[in-house]
């Protein structure tokens, strides 16, 4: 079981942790190419975060700690004007807190959302505190149906 512990507007970088139980920090930017609000729904299988409506060029985050077993994950309905609705896997064990895995585990996970990358392909890209070093990701809708 997760444990959600707060929501705050705030962002940076950190190192992640090895261990369960670590406290995780994920930041939503709305950085959509239209200027419009973002509308996020995010879950996990414990916690439901509710609708919440992100302005453009702002960013809304929750705090939580992987469970015991590192099974924590938290999923994400992204919603647009333009009739847009897309999923993402907004933490991931296996990506976002292991050091075997294919980005740097985050305790700050800081995601910008809309921003295309120069591939056009990858609108999901997760920076550090800096902004300069991104890892992008295309959108999970494949797997909408899936907690």
């Amino acid at each position: 079981m997760s444990q959600t512990l707060c929501r705050t507007q705030t962002q940076g970088s950190g190192l992640g942790c090895l261990f369960p139980l670590s406290p995780k920090h994920v930041v939503i930017h709305n950085t959509l190419a239209n200027g419009g609000v973002l509308n996020v729904h995010c879950n996990s299988i414990n916690d439901d975060l509710g609708l919440i409506h992100i302005p453009w060029d702002k960013d809304w985050s929750f705090r939580f700690r992987v469970n015991i077993w590192k099974s924590t994950k938290f999923r994400c309905h992204f919603t647009w004007c333009g009739g847009r609705s897309h999923y993402f896997n907004i933490f991931t064990v296996a990506r976002d807190d292991s050091p075997l895995g294919e980005t740097p585990d985050c305790r700050e996970c800081i995601w910008e959302v809309g921003k295309v990358s120069t591939d056009e392909k990858t609108p999901m890209c997760r920076v550090d505190g800096d902004g300069v070093k991104r890892y992008c990701f295309g959108w999970d809708d494949d797997e909408s149906s899936e907690q």
